[in-house]
């Protein structure tokens, strides 16, 4: 998220068609390659996933520092306005992102691919014993997953203005929060895309609380890491339960 703001700071300073295309295909051309190189080291290197994904944040952000080592640089104001524009407080934006979060999560559950990428997360073995191609499936998701952090970037660009190099550092938590709240396992297997999506929501609204109420950022990370560590724990004393 936060190479993708420095990029945007870069190339979408007017929202001429020349800068958005431009932007659109930097955006993924970033989201393709991390994504790739994620999926080389856990599944071509072997390295443990989390592992993976520390490392290529610390190769980021030093890449995000070079480009940008103090905040500078203009992002369109009038993509700020153009993304806020919604049905009265609602962003359209908002209402898309839970509509397609809706559309994925019956693809999940009843769509042959959905079906194959829980399985590969739940037992990657057993997924090759009856034909799922799981180094495929997890490639995607790495994929998937790193072009949805770089349009996440390109919003938060929207809201900051200018090229940062730290400014999307404070989400990884929430993040982890949302997914877990949704019902996301580090097991693999489980969760929802609504779930999620509504993870976000409810943190979302925590941290607007709190901003209201005049609590700190320090204050909203230390309840988005409660809330996390008590979604995990509740996760993992339901599964013990369930297994005795």
């Amino acid at each position: 998220m936060t190479l993708s703001v420095v990029m945007t700071s870069f190339l979408l300073t007017t929202l001429d068609a020349g800068s958005l295309l431009a932007t659109l295909a930097v955006a993924l051309a970033i989201g393709v390659a991390i994504g790739l190189f994620n999926a080389l080291l856990v599944l071509g290197f072997k390295i443990n996933a989390v592992i993976a994904t520390i490392g290529t944040l610390g190769i980021v952000s030093g890449v995000s520092i070079f480009l940008r080592p103090e905040p500078g640089g203009v992002v369109a104001p009038q993509l700020s306005i153009n993304l806020m524009e919604g049905i009265g407080a609602v962003p359209y934006c908002l209402i898309v992102a839970l509509v397609i979060a809706v559309v994925l999560d019956v693809w999940l559950m009843r769509g042959h691919g959905g079906l194959a990428a829980r399985a590969a997360g739940l037992d990657a073995e057993s997924s090759r014993r009856i034909g799922v191609r799981v180094d495929r499936v997890r490639t995607i998701g790495f994929v998937v997953a790193a072009v949805g952090a770089v349009g996440g970037g390109i919003f938060l660009a929207s809201q900051v203005g200018m090229g940062s190099n730290d400014v999307g550092l404070s989400f990884a938590l929430p993040t982890f929060a949302a997914c877990f709240l949704g019902g996301a396992s580090l097991a693999g297997g489980r969760g929802t895309f609504l779930g999620a999506s509504l993870g976000v929501v409810l943190l979302t609204m925590i941290g607007n609380a709190g901003l209201l109420l005049g609590y700190t950022d320090a204050v909203s990370q230390i309840i988005y890491g409660v809330i996390l560590l008590v979604a995990v724990t509740s996760y993992a004393l339901a599964a013990r339960k369930a297994a005795a």
